[in-house]
């Protein structure tokens, strides 16, 4: 903790700065190490998933034009303008001649190395192979007989870059509750999108989906004001001290169950409407009391015990296995043996664009 660093080492005349220099060079400082080691590889998915969705959102709004020179022939639907392509013009479009079974538009293709269709869904895609073609294999590619590259990786490398990325996701979003910052909340809550996405995590991806359609489509510009920025609550007052709306509606069940098992006997559906309904001025009248007899409430905040000593244990482990040291070929952890750097990898946009596109037609129809 109380070391020096190596590479990029603290300029002598620090001292003498001013706070607003001293500020703005942690600030250049900690830049530079998020590019180095969280923005140089592992937003490679997120680029290509905005690029495909892009690209996927274009051809569905005006058309697929194609592809070839001098033709300017528009299609409704993507396999029409390969077929187009291909009988027409001999084209073969590069990416129908990867081992990917589907195409860049997310369609199947047919495994006939002559047969260049295309299908919505993999069961329309071997009906016809079924029926038109023989000696189709049942796996979905065909395997190249070109030797493939073999990339050698620092597994434990990986994991450690891995887990600060999703660790400082985390901490964004509780500073931005903390502060009251609704607009990055919301930043935080798209990135979250694709962590739900990815690890499968369906129901809280289908909410958060709903929450940012609302936002941006379904409510009124007044209404989706007050969904984004009417989700914090300070009961201090001061910087840094909001707590999440739905936090302080659990205070007030709490409250109202303790009051609930006080009515005993005399309990009915009358009498807990009652005590509800009273709750936010019941808070206010023991505040009051409170207050007058200065009773100072605990903090329910939960307060590590020599955190400094945790702490300097954790930087040390990790600064004697040089974790943050790319080394080719280094094994992972036994737990986590095989760790992608790009912890989104495998997040295909053509699902991703197709999961959103039904769901946005379903909530159409219900918020017409």
């Amino acid at each position: 903790m109380d070391g020096v660093p190596c590479k990029r080492k603290i300029p002598e005349s620090a001292k003498k700065w001013t706070e607003v220099q001293k500020r703005t060079w942690l600030h250049e400082e900690i830049a530079a190490f998020l590019d180095l080691f969280l923005f140089a590889e592992n937003t490679q998915t997120i680029s290509e998933l905005h690029e495909g969705m892009s690209y996927m959102e274009h051809g569905r709004l005006y058309g697929y034009t194609c592809r070839v020179d001098g033709c300017n022939e528009v299609f409704m639907l993507h396999p029409m303008r390969v077929k187009h392509e291909c009988s027409q013009h001999s084209f073969i479009s590069p990416d129908l001649l990867t081992n990917d079974e589907r195409d860049n538009e997310g369609y199947y293709k047919c495994r006939d190395v002559n047969c260049f269709l295309l299908y919505k869904t993999k069961a329309s895609r071997n009906r016809h192979e079924r029926k038109t073609h023989d000696n189709i294999p049942e796996q979905s590619s065909s395997v190249s007989g070109e030797p493939q590259e073999q990339v050698v990786e620092d597994y434990k490398y990986n994991y450690h870059v891995a887990r600060l990325f999703y660790g400082l996701l985390m901490v964004n979003t509780h500073d931005s509750i903390r502060e009251g910052d609704a607009a990055r909340l919301m930043d935080c809550m798209k990135m979250s999108l694709l962590f739900f996405k990815k690890f499968k995590k369906h129901k809280y991806a289908y909410t958060v989906l709903l929450f940012l359609c609302k936002v941006f489509a379904i409510l009124s510009e007044r209404e989706a004001f007050h969904l984004c920025w009417n989700r914090f609550f300070n009961g201090k007052g001061g910087k840094g001290k909001n707590i999440p709306l739905d936090l302080k509606m659990e205070f007030y069940n709490h409250m109202l169950k303790s009051c609930l098992r006080m009515l005993g006997g005399n309990i009915n559906a009358k009498s807990a409407q009652r005590v509800a309904r009273c709750l936010t001025m019941m808070q206010k009248v023991l505040d009051s009391v409170d207050c007058d007899v200065r009773l100072v409430n605990k903090s329910g905040a939960h307060k590590l015990v020599e955190a400094q000593q945790a702490v300097s244990q954790i930087v040390n482990d990790l600064v004697e296995g040089n974790v943050f040291s790319f080394q080719r070929g280094r094994e992972g952890y036994t737990a986590f043996p095989n760790f992608e750097r790009d912890i989104l990898k495998g997040l295909d946009y053509r699902d991703f664009f197709s999961w959103s596109r039904d769901l946005i037609k379903t909530w159409y129809a219900m918020y017409e």
